[in-house]
């Protein structure tokens, strides 16, 4: 799977050309309209992408079958595979973006990246020849090799495996959402619209979800309520998703008047320490959730590798599912404001519903969780409403005052 990967990078720049070519003949010889345009441009894209985008999962998925390997700690082995791909697709957007680029142009950067994943593919095969002449070579690499484990944990049985893949769809149709909002709020806000301001935001949600998985590392597999640990987290989700907001229209105008004589480096490094303060703690814990749907859903070590692999088809389907009802239905008919409470409640749905429905779960903790939730949300909403956004989106308009604006 690398090795073709490794092929598909190196040969990419030749491949776009190709495309390009065949779009312009398409629109020499069709008169194409914009949703023609748009249906051919999103066919070309996904035939172009589904090679290297489709390996990538199934190297994934076929590396975590590789180290995860005990079920007694499914849960931390899921965490830190997680945290490390995240924090790989972080430094790679930052590092693509800022230095590669700029220093080598896209075809060297195509090889130098060909090369990385070449090496990575001759690495794995070296040591499986070499493991297997040598067993336990393995442990000279830092891999301890655990025996197989049937041991079972606390799972979700019956309709509760139903909900918890349900639940994970509609997390991560949430949480890509929220990084849709998030992105046209703040580029609305901020005076830099380049593609470095969209690499540092992108930056900022990665580093949040993969230390999420890493903080949830020491206690994943120490939790006895796995869904009060769901619930609860995604409780504080959507309270913090709130706050969030609540301090972005409270600290951006004075923000605003300390950025004005302030260089474009300057401004870049103090906008990510602005997206940091209001996106880390909801995103944060996202990305604890995660590793405890594994730990939950798993049922025994030999059938972990197609459990991992439906986990994470829906996570990809809730996510290309966000970018198309969000942007296309919701914010246009909703707007952003309303868009944003909607996902709030998903997330206060879940976790009250499952306090409600788990029978485990004592009688006064699910009243407490009800009320406490209920009280918090109806505060902010009074606190922080849709009028407050408006006026401070008049006020960010320096060339003067705007008479209407409308959604989508």
């Amino acid at each position: 799977m690398q090795t073709i990967i490794a092929a598909f990078i190196a040969l990419s720049p030749w491949l776009i050309k190709q495309f390009k070519i065949i779009y312009l003949q398409l629109s020499n010889y069709y008169s194409m309209g914009p949703y023609s345009v748009m249906f051919i441009r999103i066919t070309a894209s996904f035939l172009y992408f589904f090679i290297p985008a489709g390996l990538i999962g199934g190297s994934f998925i076929l590396l975590f079958k590789l180290y995860a390997r005990n079920l007694s700690m499914l849960g931390r082995q899921t965490s830190v595979i997680i945290g490390w791909f995240i924090t790989g697709l972080a430094a790679g957007i930052i590092v693509y973006n800022f230095v590669l680029i700029r220093f080598f142009g896209i075809f060297y950067t195509s090889l130098l990246l060909a090369i990385i994943v070449i090496m990575i593919s001759l690495t794995m095969f070296a040591l499986f020849l070499i493991d297997k002449q040598k067993q336990g070579i393995l442990h000279k690499f830092g891999l301890k090799v655990r025996p197989h484990s049937d041991e079972y944990v606390i799972t979700a049985i019956g309709k509760w495996k139903k909900r918890l893949l349900r639940f994970l769809l509609l997390s991560s149709f949430s949480m890509t959402s929220f990084i849709i909002l998030w992105k046209r709020i703040l580029t609305e806000f901020s005076d830099d619209k380049t593609i470095y301001f969209s690499t540092v935001l992108l930056f900022v949600f990665l580093l949040s979800l993969a230390s999420g998985n890493f903080l949830i590392t020491p206690f994943i597999d120490k939790f006895r309520r796995k869904f009060t640990a769901i619930a609860v987290i995604q409780l504080i989700i959507g309270i913090t998703a709130f706050s969030a907001l609540g301090i972005f229209i409270n600290i951006f105008p004075a923000f605003a008047r300390l950025n004005e004589y302030v260089s474009w480096l300057s401004l870049l490094l103090k906008e990510s320490g602005l997206f940091l303060a209001v996106m880390f703690i909801p995103f944060c814990f996202t990305g604890c959730l995660i590793p405890l749907y594994v730990k939950t859903y798993a049922e025994d070590i030999k059938t972990i590798g197609h459990k991992t692999g439906l986990i994470f088809l829906l996570i990809a389907l809730g996510i290309c599912a966000a970018f198309y009802i969000t942007s296309f239905i919701l914010i246009p008919i909703l707007g952003i404001y309303k868009t944003y409470l909607l996902l709030i409640l998903f997330h206060l749905g879940i976790g009250i519903f499952i306090f409600f429905r788990y029978r485990r779960i004592k009688s006064t903790v699910r009243i407490g969780s009800f009320l406490i939730s209920a009280a918090i949300f109806i505060i902010f909403i009074l606190l922080f409403n849709e009028k407050k956004i408006s006026v401070l989106r008049d006020k960010n308009i320096k060339s003067g005052f705007l008479e209407k604006g409308i959604e989508g």
